[in-house]
């Protein structure tokens, strides 16, 4: 009957809300607890005629069914609002949330229509159940397996947060599950560029909902070994644990092949940096990638995409830094405020980088900090600013951390991104300037691939002539890691020498060189260089 399936689908989005409100208070929980009760027991009893009687004698209870769904939607809709400001709340205040005018509203439709439906649709449905002498009404069932009738096997995705300026990303990514069967994609990009956001929207889509009716998410962070991996797999799509003891990686397979389905790996880099594990994790992604009926979808920091999946084109470009609209749109809904003068100072020095914008975002909305205090100590302490934790999505300084530490990194590529950082403009791509270049750093052309493969660096094309830049956050993270005298008097002689070799009156000319130069040299005035 369309409206039980309907009714599922309705209830799919409750349970992944559920979900997301594990921290919030209690009384929030329990109202949509008693939501999720209350349609269990509408749904076993309804399986239980389906199965003695038959599915045509539920046509008795259309009217009663359309009503419930109207009402589940109405919920949701409530819901959806509800999440969204209790997701707004740093996760360490969560707890303390409450939108009590939302969650009153809900428990008051809630009750209407249990009162209702106990003296009516249950009424009716255990008269059915008697007339076709199902003895057995009292049996204890969870919850899970009333959702299982009708919806997919495996639990929810996570709601993302919301997301400004990725309308062209995610159009490429629609069109690519439009004519590849199965879908295989790859989102790159720089740590805290917003990878993980812009998945799980994709994820959220009508287009792959539709194709994809069963649905993983899988966050690789905090994983040593493929083993860890695949025990989060077979946790998620229920493998009994006396099954996973070994051929785990065969078992899973199996159990996947039974599927329409996507899995999306969140933070593949966390174990396919380690040189030591990439050959086997390689080896899962090219066998993930053989079946037929499974779609495929990573994050990865970086430029780089894994060997062993045939990755097709056009591929998605690494993700790049947000505009400062957007960047603006983002502080906004955040704050639900606008940015004043200091803000927007504040927010450009961001360089469109989200998770920078997020945590400026949070200090303000929760009344941390002034912005006039945050200005001050930004030109101060520069990426002090930005941690309120330790984790990555905590600390600007920790999620580029993992980028400086990676396998891939080797001491030439410190070198230049140490050049890079020390300068505002960075340098030009122009031939002279990378011979000079090359004259400081042999490896230079192997360095600058490092540099790229880690989205550390970027081409700036928006001035005169492509420039190598560094964003400012990650260059503040450089220059605080990496600050002795001999690296700075190494490279101040660089630009003394560069300096030298070009005529003072074509300074026209060369004078982004001129410019970054003097930016160096004056900062070392009075030291012995």
């Amino acid at each position: 009957m369309p409206y039980v399936a309907g009714i599922a689908g309705v209830l799919k989005g409750v349970i992944t809300i559920r979900q997301e409100m594990k921290d919030a208070e209690e009384y929030s929980q329990e109202v949509v607890d008693n939501i999720l009760d209350l349609s269990s027991d509408i749904l076993l009893r309804l399986q239980r005629i389906s199965d003695s009687i038959g599915k045509d004698i539920l046509v008795s209870f259309q009217n009663d069914l359309m009503e419930y769904h109207e009402f589940l939607k109405e919920v949701y809709n409530d819901l959806k609002e509800y999440i969204q400001g209790y997701q707004d709340q740093h996760r360490l205040v969560r707890w303390m949330y409450r939108n009590t005018d939302t969650i009153k509203k809900i428990e008051k439709k809630t009750q209407k229509i249990k009162e209702k439906y106990e003296s009516r649709l249950i009424f009716n449905i255990a008269i059915m159940i008697a007339t076709a002498q199902v003895t057995d009404l009292h049996k204890a069932h969870s919850i899970e397996s009333v959702y299982q009738l009708s919806l997919p096997p495996w639990s929810p995705i996570p709601t993302p947060p919301a997301m400004f300026g990725r309308e062209s990303e995610m159009e490429v990514m629609l069109s690519h599950l439009r004519v590849n069967k199965p879908l295989h994609l790859a989102i790159l990009g720089l740590g805290g560029i917003g990878k993980t956001t812009l998945a799980l929207h994709f994820l959220h889509t009508h287009e792959v909902t539709s194709s994809y009716p069963s649905q993983l998410f899988i966050s690789c962070e905090g994983r040593s070994s493929l083993n860890e991996l695949l025990w989060d797999i077979a946790e998620k799509i229920q493998i009994p644990s006396a099954r996973r003891k070994e051929y785990l990686q065969d078992r899973i397979l199996e159990e996947l092949k039974n599927h329409s389905a996507i899995i999306c790996l969140d933070n593949m880099d966390t174990l396919w940096e380690p040189s030591k594990l990439r050959e086997s994790v390689e080896g899962f992604l090219g066998c993930l990638s053989s079946l037929k009926n499974l779609g495929l979808l990573i994050t990865l920091r970086g430029t780089q995409r894994p060997n062993r999946v045939t990755w097709p084109g056009p591929f998605l470009a690494p993700l790049s830094p947000l505009n400062v609209e957007n960047s603006y749109q983002t502080f906004e809904h955040i704050v639900q405020a606008p940015a004043d003068d200091i803000i927007q100072r504040l927010i450009k020095e961001m360089e469109g980088i989200p998770l920078a914008i997020t945590l400026i975002s949070y200090l303000i909305r929760d009344q941390i900090e002034s912005a006039e205090s945050l200005w001050s100590r930004w030109q101060q302490e520069k990426t002090a600013v930005l941690e309120i934790g330790y984790d990555r999505m905590s600390s600007l300084k920790n999620s580029i951390k993992l980028s400086l530490n990676s396998s891939r990194m080797t001491n030439d590529a410190r070198s230049l991104l140490q050049l890079l950082s020390s300068l505002p403009e960075g340098f030009s791509v122009s031939t002279e300037m990378l011979e000079h270049v090359t004259g400081y750093i042999p490896q230079f052309q192997q360095a600058f691939a490092v540099l790229k493969s880690t989205a550390l660096v970027y081409i700036d094309e928006q001035c005169t002539g492509k420039r190598i830049r560094v964003l400012s956050p990650i260059k503040h993270v450089i220059l605080e890691c990496n600050s002795s005298s001999s690296f700075l008097k190494s490279a101040t002689k660089f630009y003394a020498n560069l300096i030298q070799s070009y005529n003072p009156s074509d300074n026209e000319a060369h004078n982004p060189i001129w410019t970054s130069s003097r930016q160096l040299l004056n900062g070392q005035i009075g030291q012995d260089i």
